[in-house]
């Protein structure tokens, strides 16, 4: 099951409100277990005095129990991250390690926090790498890592360079999400693309000279540079359309600007793409029973189904939520327009008789 299969099914997982999930997110980056080790143990105390009530106190021991090891085993394979999530019932207990470090982070609540992780599947988006070497290798990568590695080995009298386009054409193909990097000299490059159907070369989002492998310890900052460069331009190119969107009378009724907006757009379960800042900030409720969000001033009960309500920092709610509606995220480092809209906007499915923004 791969990364993404394993997130979705997260996002997909629910328990009613009485079952206590914990999510904690840990920074592994240092040189040893035991900094992060002291990290978990100091979130849980600033938490203890929350949580008491929570009966979660007794998942939490058990984790803490366990971590020393699961810290051991992510950081021997280079891992700077490390994601846990367990319920006791129904029982859950899923581990994701990344090669980012992460932000250290626990809470407890009825639905596994996966913003975190929502925020680097988005930012180092599924891709297939060719090096261009004097032995060519296909890599796919999965969130920033490698998930598969493919020497290429001429067949039946074929070049390298025509047996590195078979598997290109074979994976992409299966993979048809998958961005497109090619490594090394430029007219070997130049002579792959050409082999490659014009639909696939159009995947391609960056080149780099040096034909690295996936075991040379340059390969993986070397993509990572790339797969940011590429994310930096669509989401520019993103807000760029979605503000002609907005000024055009036809398709603007398929764009949410500003919190109240995109809020709305996620209770109907409309929301396509979501573009919020990085550093957005906004308060606002959330249902503990349906996961109804709205803004201040905060109702008694929830507005959709009269349930207990609870004031929230609504940045990760949002992105949790338009994820968990299928909607594509883009957390931006900055871009003035979108702070003019108030850090957050989105393109959504368009009522009937309204122009639709394309999905990048």
């Amino acid at each position: 099951m791969t990364f993404y299969d394993r997130l979705r099914k997260l996002l997909e997982w629910r328990g009613a409100p009485e079952h206590q999930v914990l999510s904690l997110y840990l920074d592994i980056s240092g040189s040893g277990a035991a900094q992060a080790l002291a990290a978990a143990e100091s979130l849980w105390e600033d938490a203890r005095a929350t949580l008491e009530d929570t009966g979660a106190e007794g998942l939490i021991e058990q984790i803490l129990h366990d971590l020393p090891g699961e810290i051991a085993a992510a950081q021997a394979e280079g891992y700077d991250g490390l994601a846990l999530f367990a319920c006791r019932k129904p029982s859950l207990h899923e581990t994701f390690r990344l090669r980012f470090a992460l932000e250290n982070q626990l809470e407890v609540g009825h639905e596994p926090q996966t913003w975190q992780l929502a925020y680097y599947e988005e930012e180092y988006e599924q891709a297939v790498a060719l090096s261009l070497g004097e032995h060519p290798e296909v890599i796919e990568l999965h969130v920033g890592d490698v998930a598969a590695h493919h020497p290429v080995h001429p067949t039946h009298g074929r070049t390298p360079e025509q047996e590195a386009s078979a598997v290109l054409h074979r994976i992409l193909h299966d993979s048809p999400r998958a961005h497109l990097i090619l490594l090394g000299d430029p007219d070997r490059r130049a002579s792959l693309l050409r082999r490659l159907d014009p639909a696939l070369q159009s995947r391609l989002i960056g080149a780099v000279d040096t034909a690295l492998v996936s075991s040379d310890p340059a390969f993986l900052r070397t993509i990572h540079r790339v797969q940011q460069a590429y994310e930096r331009r669509s989401e520019d190119e993103g807000v760029r359309a979605l503000l002609d969107a907005r000024s055009n009378p036809i398709s603007a009724g398929a764009v949410a600007a500003g919190p109240l907006a995109v809020i709305e757009a996620i209770n109907r379960a409309t929301i396509q793409k979501l573009y919020i800042l990085q550093g957005f900030e906004g308060r606002g409720w959330i249902c503990d029973a349906c996961d109804r969000l709205g803004l201040p001033p905060t109702p008694p009960v929830c507005t959709a189904c009269g349930a207990s309500v609870a004031r929230a920092e609504l940045k990760h709610h949002l992105i949790q939520q338009a994820r968990a509606c299928g909607a594509e995220i883009e957390t931006i480092p900055e871009n003035p327009a979108l702070l003019e809209l108030g850090g957050v906007a989105a393109s959504c499915l368009a009522p009937s008789g309204i122009a639709s923004i394309p999905r990048g």
